[in-house]
């Protein structure tokens, strides 16, 4: 006999699920899921200050004393470093930190599993500010992580209960 047909158990069989019910799987990649997400906002809110220096930087910078005999390329990289154009470019990595932002909520969350898989990917080659350095061991984390099968199913059970 099981425990659950014993007398004096609440266990009622032809009760309704609660709707704030949630099986322990989900609680469990919560957990699993949490760290590499949380390193994730990290990732994407240094490459957003970093970026949002580097367009203050741009636009306020006089320029660059170019060495008399330094090679072309590297005349040509300090040139460009600051000005409009440099800002513009910059202002583009404002938005790449913001949806690294985004999706290390997104899997904090644990909803968007495509949102948060882009970021995570979006992440290994943010080039704009060096954040790639810290990026690239970030995402390929948070890339492992979201591609376990469990963590794939607690995303799809959130995306289904939340409807």
């Amino acid at each position: 006999m099981s425990n659950d047909i014993q007398p004096g158990n609440q266990f009622n069989p032809y009760q309704s699920t609660p709707a704030s019910f949630e099986p322990n799987v989900p609680q469990f990649n919560k957990v699993k899921v949490q760290a590499p997400a949380i390193a994730l906002l990290v990732c994407g809110g240094l490459s957003l200050l970093a970026s949002i220096w580097g367009v203050v930087n741009a636009l306020i910078s006089p320029p660059p004393q170019v060495p008399p005999n330094a090679p072309e390329f590297m005349s040509e990289m300090m040139k460009n470093s600051v000005g409009p154009t440099a800002a513009v470019i910059q202002a583009v990595f404002i938005f790449v930190g913001l949806f690294v932002l985004f999706g290390g909520i997104q899997m904090l969350r644990i909803k968007t599993w495509g949102v948060a898989l882009a970021a995570s990917i979006v992440s290994m080659f943010n080039v704009g500010s060096c954040c790639c350095i810290i990026g690239l061991p970030i995402g390929i984390w948070a890339l492992v992580i979201l591609l376990m099968g469990d963590v794939k199913r607690a995303f799809e059970f959130s995306g289904k209960s939340s409807m």
